[in-house]
């Protein structure tokens, strides 16, 4: 379920942030265009002027690397599949280390896909909780209840936690081409440097998303295993009811951290 939701909202701030692009592109190219003219001009005049201590092949290789700056920010599908693709798989590729032990890269490539993991473990302990639930274990009902409350609340607040990192850093990318346009010239050069860092900043918003997902998702797997080992909730070791608050209290805790 978690998965479908999250390529769902992956592939809307895909389109969505190409319509951005292509938006600010087409808004900011005759502005680029036009002060790329005049600097050029200006600069070549004072050059050919001996105004500036400069030589031509100097001025020459200053107009390629506004042109290269140019070609990034002036070009939607050129920014996107270098400059967007690169943060994002930057993003995923670095947070994927901070899966808990035991889990399959492989499998778990996405937060969205360890949130179906721990929903799928989560249900198979409400399942066994629920084999002799009736009018005559009433506990056991609530047990369930309350342990479903935890997990519903963990599952819920981490799906909007992953949501929002994921949305900062669309919305720091959708910006790009104006920022990268700053880069062309000295003077605006540093508004760039502040783009870079907040992309840098998104991105390890992502990797903290990701590593408190993962440690919340061992905390709950280990509770599991513990339950598993004592013989399940039904087991002569445990109080059922007692079990299910400890892991609500558990799992609201790690989701509000």
């Amino acid at each position: 379920m978690f998965s479908w939701v999250g390529a769902k909202f992956d592939d809307i701030l895909g389109a969505y942030v190409l319509d951005v692009v292509t938006a600010l592109i087409a808004a900011i190219t005759p502005l680029a265009l036009a002060a790329m003219t005049a600097w050029v001009a200006l600069y070549g005049w004072a050059v050919l002027r001996n105004e500036v201590p400069e030589t031509l092949p100097t001025f020459v290789w200053k107009v390629f690397k506004i042109g290269l700056v140019l070609a990034f920010a002036l070009q939607a599908g050129f920014y996107i599949g270098n400059v967007a693709d690169t943060a994002d798989a930057l993003a995923m590729g670095v947070a994927g280390t901070f899966l808990p032990a035991g889990v399959d890269p492989a499998t778990i490539a996405t937060p969205y896909a360890l949130l179906d993991k721990f929903n799928d473990d989560a249900s198979d302990q409400i399942a066994d909780i629920m084999k002799e639930a009736g009018m005559l274990r009433l506990d056991l009902l609530l047990a369930a209840a309350v342990f479903s409350i935890g997990s519903v609340a963990f599952l819920c607040i981490g799906l909007f936690v992953v949501a929002l990192s994921k949305l900062f850093l669309t919305f720091v990318i959708a910006l790009g081409p104006l920022f990268i346009l700053c880069l062309a010239w000295r003077p605006t050069a540093r508004f760039f440097d502040s783009w870079l860092s907040m992309v840098l900043n998104a991105v390890v918003l992502t990797w903290f998303a990701f590593f408190a997902l993962g440690l919340s998702a061992y905390m709950g797997d280990a509770m599991f295993k513990a339950i598993q080992a004592g013989g399940g909730f039904l087991g002569p070791h445990f109080n059922v009811l007692g079990e299910a608050t400890r892991y609500c209290v558990l799992m609201i805790l790690m989701a509000i951290i």
